[in-house]
């Protein structure tokens, strides 16, 4: 639901879903599949929120460049300018690793 949701751009709609969902319990790997409810708290300006899941789906996948990229928009959003060139910097190296 909460992907449906984020993707018609009701946002707090998908916020609800998505929690509704973490509080039941979601795989520990959900993060790495669908990056859509770190997205939704940026949309939302609920930063940091975003950086606490994006860190979560970093746990055993620290080289996930979408995560690092919501992550830096975070910081952007907090007004850390130092913290957003790095995590886009990283973002950036790491999507261009990836063979298309």
């Amino acid at each position: 639901m909460g992907k449906a949701y984020f993707h018609l751009e009701k946002y707090i709609d998908a916020k609800e879903a998505f929690e509704k969902a973490r509080a039941i319990g979601w795989p520990t790997r959900m993060l790495w599949y669908q990056i859509e409810p770190i997205e939704t708290y940026n949309k939302l300006g609920e930063y940091q929120k975003a950086l606490t899941l994006a860190s979560e789906s970093l746990i055993g996948n620290p080289n996930y460049a979408e995560a690092h990229y919501q992550s830096a928009l975070a910081y952007r959003g907090l007004g850390d300018e130092e913290k957003y060139q790095e995590e886009l910097a990283l973002a950036i190296y790491l999507d261009s690793r990836v063979e298309r």
